[in-house]
């Protein structure tokens, strides 16, 4: 299953780690606003460039996915689900 996760922060980047290690989800996509965090998960992870994303929206556009794990704080989640 493919899979996008949303928030690049700590816990986002412990289910990066959790999504790259099980044999039944390949991560997609990694989505966050700031460029830093996505910068740094390129580098930990071994992402692409095309595989991270500033917004929700993006992604969606750009990979095709099963499902999305949101894993920021509930305030910016009320932003991504304006895309779903």
């Amino acid at each position: 299953m493919r899979c996008v996760v949303v928030g690049l922060g700590g816990r986002g980047q412990h289910w990066v780690q959790v999504c790259k290690e099980m044999d039944i989800v390949t991560l997609v996509a990694g989505v966050d606003p700031v460029e830093q965090r996505r910068e740094e998960v390129k580098a930990k992870f071994g992402l692409r460039d095309e595989q991270l994303f500033p917004s929700l929206e993006d992604a969606l556009k750009a990979v095709e996915v099963d499902f999305v794990l949101d894993v920021t704080p509930p305030s910016a989640r009320e932003k991504s689900r304006r895309f779903r």
